[in-house]
C-alpha cells in the first residue's frame, strides 16, 4: 500500500479525528493483500513500517475478533474467517449481476446453484440458491473450499496459468477427501485440460461422498476468470448420464453472465 494512512491528527472528511490506532489496524490488513502465503509478525512490520511491538498487538488483536488467523506451526497470520464473511456480504458486482441468472437456473434445473470466486487459493463462496428437495448439498454464504476438488475451484483453475495453479497446490496441499479425490499435480493437470476444452467442470463425489457438482467459469471484461457457477446436488440425482444436460445450462448461464460483465470472446 503507497504512503501510510495512519497519520497522525489527520481529519477526515466529516471533521472527525483520524483514529490513529484503527489507521494502523487498517495497514496490517493491507498487508496481506495477493498474500496466501500469510505473514509473520516480521513480515507485517516491513510491509507496513509500523513498530515491530505494534505489529504484534494490532495482529493479537486482529485473530481475536477473527479478521485474521494465527498458525503457530509456522509462526504465520492469515485472513481468518470473519474477514471473508464481510467480504461476501459485500455484493461485489459479480454477485449483483449474477443472482438474477442464477434464479433462473434454479427455476430450471431445481438443484442448489453456487457462485464463487477464487480468494487467497481457495473458493470463496458468494451467493447459493438452495434446492426445494430435503435431500441437498450446500454450502454457506462466506464459507471456503479447496480448489482442486471443487467443480467451482477447478472450473476456475483451468484458466489460470499453470504456475499459478502449482504454487496454490503447494501451498495449501492437496488431501484425500474422498477416494475419487485428484492428489497428483500432474493429474489434476490433465483435468484441466480437459476442463478447458469442455467448457465446464464436474466435482464427481471428490469433495463429499454421493455429492455430484457441475461447473462454469466467468470471465469479466479483462477476459479473467472472475469466477464461477456450480449446480450441485446428491449423485443419486445428477447422475453422469444428466451431466451434459446440466453442463449445457451452466455454460450457457456463465456466458450470459459474463456478456453482463463486458467479456468478449
Amino acid at each position: 500500500m503507497k504512503g501510510s494512512i495512519a497519520a497522525k491528527g489527520r481529519k477526515t472528511p466529516t471533521g472527525r479525528y483520524f483514529i490513529e490506532a484503527v489507521g494502523k489496524a487498517i495497514e496490517v490488513l493491507w498487508a496481506f493483500q495477493g498474500r496466501s502465503e500469510g505473514l509473520t509478525i516480521d513480515e507485517a512490520a516491513a510491509h507496513t513500517h509500523i513498530a515491530k511491538s505494534s505489529v504484534y498487538r494490532l495482529l493479537c488483536t486482529l485473530v481475536d475478533t477473527g479478521i485474521l488467523s494465527f498458525e503457530p506451526e509456522s509462526g504465520r497470520y492469515f485472513l481468518g474467517a470473519q474477514y471473508f464473511q464481510l467480504a461476501a456480504s459485500a455484493e461485489p458486482e459479480i454477485k449483483r449481476v449474477a443472482e438474477p441468472f442464477m434464479r433462473r437456473l434454479w427455476m430450471q434445473v431445481q438443484e442448489t446453484i453456487n457462485l464463487g470466486v477464487l480468494n487467497a487459493g481457495e473458493v470463496l463462496f458468494l451467493s447459493r440458491i438452495v434446492s426445494p428437495h430435503p435431500f441437498r448439498l450446500e454450502m454457506s454464504t462466506g464459507g471456503r473450499s479447496p480448489l482442486y476438488c471443487t467443480a467451482l475451484g477447478k472450473a476456475m483453475a483451468a484458466h489460470l496459468p499453470w504456475e499459478q495453479v502449482e504454487r496454490i497446490l503447494q501451498e495449501k496441499k492437496m488431501q484425500r477427501l474422498t477416494s475419487k479425490t485428484i492428489t497428483n499435480p500432474r493429474k489434476f493437470s490433465d483435468e484441466i485440460a480437459k476442463i478447458r476444452s469442455n467448457g465446464y467442470a464436474v466435482d464427481d463425489e471428490e469433495v463429499v461422498e454421493g455429492g455430484r457438482c457441475v461447473a462454469s467459469a466467468i470471465f469479466n471484461a479483462e477476459g479473467r476468470a472472475a469466477g464461477a457457477l456450480s449446480i450441485s446436488g446428491p449423485a443419486t440425482r445428477i447422475s453422469i448420464a444428466r451431466i451434459p444436460e446440466l453442463a449445457a445450462a451452466i455454460k450457457d448461464t456463465c456466458s450470459g453472465i459474463s456478456d453482463r460483465l463486458g467479456f468478449r470472446p
